[in-house]
């Protein structure tokens, strides 16, 4: 549909190795891709002759304040979203949400303006990631994802202080 890109997938028929990942528009054109030129598999064992990975994850630390009660809502969200996360952050007084539809993910931060800033508000693009910004009640929306500009305009658009 035109609120999510598809995805486009090559892979490697003895392994089952992605090699090439294609994000593509409604229209089916392409939006961005990754592709793997070099690869190189080892064997963990005589016994297991599987290809073997290691992949090291860091744990982030997070000295982060507890969420509390948001002062935005948002009155709908694009069929299949849903608010996966919310953050309120009390000494810069922003909020950050996070919306998914299973695997897409959206992120929605809320900011003061302070005096003589000049908010964003419009789009901004970097291959397959899309930003919607805009200004809302002397705070600055920014909406964040990697899906059409349609679906993070929706959710910016549905944004209102929670007492409205």
């Amino acid at each position: 549909d035109d609120l999510r890109y598809g995805y486009r997938l090559t892979l490697d028929r003895e392994w089952a190795l992605p090699l090439d990942l294609m994000v593509l528009d409604a229209e089916g054109q392409v939006v961005s891709r990754i592709m793997f030129t070099s690869l190189e598999l080892t064997a963990s064992s005589a016994d297991d002759p599987a290809p073997s990975a290691t992949v090291t994850r860091a744990a982030a630390t997070s000295k982060k304040q507890p969420t509390q009660a948001s002062r935005w809502r948002f009155s709908t969200l694009p069929p299949g979203f849903r608010l996966l996360s919310h953050r309120h952050y009390a000494a810069s007084r922003q909020e950050h949400f996070i919306f998914s539809d299973g695997l897409a993910t959206i992120s929605a931060y809320v900011e003061p303006l302070a005096e003589g800033d000049s908010p964003f508000d419009g789009r901004a693009r970097l291959g397959s990631i899309h930003a919607v910004g805009r200004p809302l009640a002397r705070h600055q929306l920014t909406v964040v994802g990697e899906v059409p500009y349609k679906t993070l305009e929706l959710i910016a658009g549905a944004l209102t202080p929670a007492g409205e």
